[in-house]
């Protein structure tokens, strides 16, 4: 598999959305909200041209999309402090399995 191939799976956005939602030093807040939202929008790419039902995921990639621009207003609103706190995460949605 490259490593292209790696960075479009379902597997890789949920990581960096979980590392973003989780992130408790502030220097580093924003930064991983920044790549989280960029690899789901890569995933979102990757599903419009892929075939089969990806409905589940589709669902789970806009509302993570969601809360990272809700979560980056509020770093941008607050500066960092308070923006994210441990414990604050959103659970992903479970994918449905076709």
């Amino acid at each position: 598999m490259s490593p292209d191939t790696n960075r479009n799976d379902a597997s890789f956005w949920e990581s960096l959305y979980e590392k973003a939602v989780a992130e408790s030093d502030r220097a580093l807040r924003t930064q991983r909200l920044l790549e989280a939202e960029e690899a789901i929008l890569q995933r979102a790419r990757a599903l419009d041209e892929e075939q089969g039902d990806h409905e589940g995921e589709a669902l789970a990639l806009e509302e993570a999309a969601r809360f990272i621009r809700e979560m980056k207003q509020k770093v941008k609103t607050n500066g960092e402090a308070d923006a994210i706190k441990p414990g604050d995460q959103e659970e992903l949605p479970k994918r449905r399995l076709a």
